[in-house]
């Protein structure tokens, strides 16, 4: 049966690990990235494009016009960092998987979660107090819109519900999640889970004011999440 390239790659996205179990050990050179990790870091350059005179790239899909100014500073000290860590593959490292969203998005991401295996009390506990951010108010959201969503993630009226149950907290100032604000962005973590935990830390400790919550083993997608409150004044040194 013959398929095409984007059918190609989400085969491979999708089923990732499955390849990773299945994949002979003698395509896996010990000192090199092995076959599947080329495979893989192929697919997903397929599956994201790169910002003009940036150092990183974005996947399809996701906002990042919409960021805050600080959270688009952070990205540009990371990949400047890792332009002066590992030059060229620093840019393919970098991949944004998710930035600005709207309630429907986010109502989306949710449903993601749960239709790719996350638990309820796992999604829940991502939008609940100790999470940095997130509040008494944003925990009684995210439990209504899991008890709607948990059943049939697509139904299209618990989306619906859900998405105003999302607009309501906004109303009132309970935001569900930073990247409504802008003020988040995630980056793939996908062969490069300790690498790209390096160069978050580098820019904590010195260029950025973040909080970053490790999701690298979501079943909605592996990441690292990164709340972005400033930019301090080496940041825009850095930058500058």
């Amino acid at each position: 049966m013959k398929i095409t390239k984007k059918q190609l790659i989400k085969i491979i996205l999708e089923e990732a690990e499955k390849l990773r179990r299945d994949i002979p050990a003698y395509l896996s050179p010990s000192h090199e990235e092995s076959y599947y990790d080329r495979l893989l870091t192929w697919a997903y350059g397929e599956a994201s494009f790169p910002i003009a005179g940036e150092a990183f790239s974005v996947k399809q899909g996701v906002n990042w016009n919409d960021l805050s100014k600080d959270t688009k500073k952070f990205v540009r000290i990371v990949a400047g960092i890792a332009k002066q860590m590992y030059g060229e593959k620093g840019r393919r490292m970098l991949v944004i998987t998710d930035g600005a969203r709207t309630p429907r998005e986010q109502v989306d991401r949710i449903a993601t979660k749960l239709k790719k295996g996350e638990t309820p009390i796992e999604v829940m506990s991502l939008y609940s107090p100790p999470t940095p951010g997130m509040s008494q108010q944003t925990q009684k959201i995210i439990t209504n819109i899991v008890d709607l969503l948990k059943k049939d993630p697509d139904d299209k009226e618990a989306r619906r519900i859900a998405e105003a149950f999302i607009k309501s907290g906004i109303r009132k100032n309970a935001y569900l999640s930073s990247h409504l604000l802008g003020d988040a962005v995630d980056f793939r973590s996908t062969n490069y889970k300790d690498e790209i935990k390096e160069l978050l830390d580098i820019a904590a400790q010195k260029y950025s004011d973040i909080y970053i919550e490790d999701e690298t083993s979501a079943a909605g997608g592996a990441h690292w999440h990164v709340v972005v409150r400033d930019t301090t004044r080496d940041g825009e040194v850095f930058l500058s």
